[in-house]
């Protein structure tokens, strides 16, 4: 166990050190996400994201995103998801990183169809080296929302089913600066 836990934290003796703690990461990306439970259509959009290292590999994250989608009936529709998440940089290779993280997302609705929500996020990526500023990162996320407040002002969009909870699952790709 104590053997695991180091690794997870400290990435072990064969691989080089990733990060120091006080490192930032940026990152910008292109984000493809769909709605999952809701009735929404697949969207693409553009983010941005700010880390913290607060151990050597474990980081404090933010992002936010900007996705434009539809309703099934075709009213467009923008997704905001903003995330704040720990993530563990586990090295496997020279300056690549396996990505598991995990905490708070806020998603914001608007447009034809007006909510906000709160829940709990997680993500599963990787980070390759392209030089040694730069990294290209892929994740993998999925938000589960356990509650649904609806503030709309306008009448429910055909097409956007409303559930007391949802799933939303996305696909991330970008660029990584330190």
């Amino acid at each position: 166990v104590q053997r695991l836990a180091e690794l997870l934290l400290h990435g072990g003796d064969r691989v080089q050190h990733l990060h120091a703690v006080g490192t930032l990461r940026h990152d910008v990306h292109l984000e493809s996400r769909r709605g999952g439970t809701r009735g929404l259509g697949l969207g693409f959009g553009v983010g941005g994201r700010l880390g913290f290292f607060v151990l050597q590999n474990l980081a404090v994250e933010g992002d936010v995103l900007y996705v434009r989608t539809k309703s099934e009936t075709g009213l467009e529709l923008r997704h905001t998801p903003i995330h704040a998440r720990l993530i563990n940089n586990i090295p496997f290779a020279d300056n690549t990183a396996f990505l598991v993280g995990a905490g708070y997302v806020r998603n914001i609705f608007r447009a034809n169809y007006v909510e906000t929500n709160d829940g709990v996020g997680a993500l599963l990526g990787i980070r390759f080296p392209l030089s040694s500023m730069l990294g290209l990162r892929v994740d993998v996320t999925g938000d589960y929302i356990p509650t649904a407040e609806t503030y709309s002002r306008v009448p429910q969009v055909p097409g956007v089913e409303y559930k007391k909870s949802n799933v939303h699952l996305g696909a991330q790709a970008g660029l990584s600066l330190l």
